[in-house]
């Protein structure tokens, strides 16, 4: 697919199908749990592919050129425009949530257009690429969501859409991730959520809490190219507790940033 005709898919709002999957520049299908680490270290750009009827049945992610990030930038510009998102005063209050009326039993389509808006943003590893508006917007919607739809119990949620909640809530203030947190192992507990994102959440609120990280799932770059774990619990038990929520050992796991 064209970047003109993804750009207007996004601005028509149209998602992907419900079984739409992420791929590595090999074809080789990736994980939930493996696609969540790869954007939070950004650097990486979704390429949409669709089937005859025009639907985006997988998106391969692969490593970004320069080019993308001015078609990112654009695309961004386009999303504001159409959506009529002002920038907010920066004395304005980025605590105070405003009420939103949900229909909780039609979200799918809701969280599609803010996963698609998320992820917009973070094709790049450039902090300029984020835009602070649409951040609070998807989050002001997505906490609605949770207050109101009786989250993750509801009868409205599946993984795919449970994933991106929890996206949001990564991308939030560190006291989203805190009032969360537990709804988040609720919904591990029944089955919506994956043992490696909910690892990767903690792992992130332990560090900025100023304690090890438990899974090494958050890297940090050496060099260009070169990353490594971190500030970890137990070096010797790091490759257990990992096995425990079923994500691969942490020298596969950084052997794949750094190829």
């Amino acid at each position: 697919m064209s970047f003109k005709e993804s750009l207007q898919r996004n601005l028509n709002n149209i998602p992907p199908a419900a079984d739409v999957v992420f791929v590595s520049s090999s074809w080789d299908t990736l994980s939930f749990e493996q696609w969540d680490s790869i954007q939070s270290l950004g650097n990486y750009t979704l390429d949409e592919y669709v089937n005859k009827e025009q639907i985006v049945k997988a998106f391969l992610v692969r490593k970004s050129k320069k080019r993308d990030k001015r078609r990112t930038k654009k695309l961004i510009k386009a999303i504001e425009e159409q959506s009529g998102i002002a920038m907010q005063n920066e004395s304005s209050s980025k605590t105070e949530i405003p009420s939103i009326n949900i229909n909780c039993n039609d979200l799918d389509v809701l969280l599609d257009e803010i996963y698609l808006r998320d992820q917009g943003m973070r094709m790049q590893n450039d902090v300029h690429n984020i835009n602070d508006s649409i951040e609070q917007l998807n989050q002001h919607y997505i906490i609605n969501v949770i207050e109101k739809c009786n989250f993750p119990e509801g009868n409205y949620f599946n993984k795919q859409n449970v994933l991106t909640i929890l996206l949001v809530i990564q991308h939030g203030s560190k006291e989203q991730r805190a009032t969360y947190f537990e709804k988040f192992k609720q919904a591990k507990e029944i089955g919506l959520l994956s043992g490696g994102n909910l690892a990767t959440m903690e792992d992130r609120m332990l560090l900025e809490n100023n304690l090890p990280q438990k899974y090494g799932t958050q890297l940090r770059a050496v060099f260009p190219g070169k990353y490594e774990a971190f500030n970890l619990l137990s070096k010797d038990s790091v490759d257990f507790y990992r096995k425990s929520v079923g994500l691969e050992p942490l020298e596969v796991y950084i052997k794949n940033f750094n190829n």
